[in-house]
């Protein structure tokens, strides 16, 4: 995910946000009284999340998450209705969701090129490691095979090479 689409859903997310608390302000200001009183519950309830659009991306995003659970939490959800935002509380939680999963492929793109880094400077290190293993294992095997005829030896060597080349199988899947 490229830092454009991430912005232009953090945009989206703050619309959504905006369009609740401008329809709950301007319904403060409803002659019909119920809608009033509801309006001014909302308005207590999302008061402490105001600015949230402005904080970085993390904070705004737990601040949402806070604000949807509050207004969709049985105190709050009967005057959510009144004022006609339940649907827009849900496109909200939507807009915050779609928000995090593209920041976190984003962070996920931005682990594996850090780790695919990391391997390509630790590959050299390894195979020189292997090349000394496989090296060592070879001159052992050859004194036993040509010099000492040790039966236990070579048994231990070979159980040796059978576990080296299970790893290397293992890791090559």
């Amino acid at each position: 995910a490229d830092t454009k689409e991430i912005e232009e859903k953090d945009v989206v997310r703050d619309k959504r946000f905006r369009f609740i608390t401008l329809t709950t302000e301007s319904k403060s200001l409803s002659l019909v009284p119920a809608e009033a009183e509801a309006a001014g519950k909302v308005a207590f309830a999302i008061d402490p999340y105001k600015g949230a659009a402005s904080k970085p991306f993390s904070e705004n995003t737990a601040m949402v998450v806070d604000m949807v659970k509050k207004l969709q939490s049985a105190d709050y959800a009967p005057h959510v209705q009144t004022l006609g935002l339940t649907d827009a509380v849900a496109a909200l939680k939507t807009a915050n969701d779609d928000f995090v999963t593209t920041f976190s492929r984003r962070a996920d793109e931005k682990r594996v090129r850090s780790i695919s880094d990391n391997l390509k400077k630790l590959r050299p290190m390894t195979d020189e490691a292997a090349r000394k293993l496989f090296e060592a294992i070879n001159a052992l095997y050859m004194v036993n095979a040509l010099i000492e005829n040790d039966q236990a030896k070579e048994k231990e060597i070979g159980a040796v090479i059978d576990a080296v080349n299970a790893e290397i199988l293992q890791f090559s899947e």
